[in-house]
């Protein structure tokens, strides 16, 4: 998902420290001091936020559904970071009628976080396909990044975003239509 924003003041705690994405190795440099490019990666799972730099905060005219081995420490960390997001609520999913956490970011951004069902498997992409990211133990080559955004090694499998499950849009009525054969089509995606 490509979503861009003004600074990255509000992001780095929110994507990398709230949500427990992973920095990814490859875009760590853009944080030095000096770096002529601006864009970072959030890696969850096999699935990637793309954050560059762009004169307005961008928003996504919907939900970006984000899957986590555990709610709670998604919740300790909102308690943490209050102040690189908008507002939180838990809520129950009436579909499932399991808890739901939704999350509004600085910029108008939507995120419902859901736990792993563990009663069914992970996807296999999800599993078999990682996301590279930097690890605390990267400090030799990355200094105050690794030891600011690495994922600390007592957290072996990784980012505790576990992966992008969905991105729902609101579309204007009377334009799905248009829009889901665009994605079959062009994208052979299921809609």
């Amino acid at each position: 998902i490509n979503i861009n924003v003004p600074n990255h003041d509000y992001i780095l705690d929110f994507y990398y420290k709230v949500l427990g994405c992973g920095m990814d190795p490859r875009k760590a440099a853009n944080l030095r001091p000096g770096a002529p490019k601006k864009t970072l990666w959030a890696n969850c799972g096999a699935s990637q936020f793309h954050l560059p730099y762009g004169d307005v905060g961008q928003a996504i005219r919907g939900t970006i559904g984000l899957r986590f081995q555990n709610l709670n420490q998604v919740l300790e960390r909102l308690e943490n970071f209050p102040d690189c997001y908008q507002s939180y609520q838990v809520v129950v999913d009436e579909t499932t009628g399991q808890q739901c956490i939704q999350i509004m970011d600085q910029y108008g951004n939507h995120m419902h976080c859901r736990e792993q069902d563990l009663n069914r498997p992970a996807p296999r992409l999800t599993e078999d396909w990682k996301q590279p990211v930097l690890w605390k133990s990267d400090q030799k080559e990355w200094g105050d990044i690794a030891d600011d955004f690495g994922i600390d090694e007592n957290q072996p499998d990784g980012p505790n975003c576990r992966g992008i499950d969905y991105v729902e849009f609101r579309v204007p009525p009377g334009t799905a239509e248009t829009i889901a054969l665009f994605y079959e089509k062009v994208l052979e995606a299921t809609t």
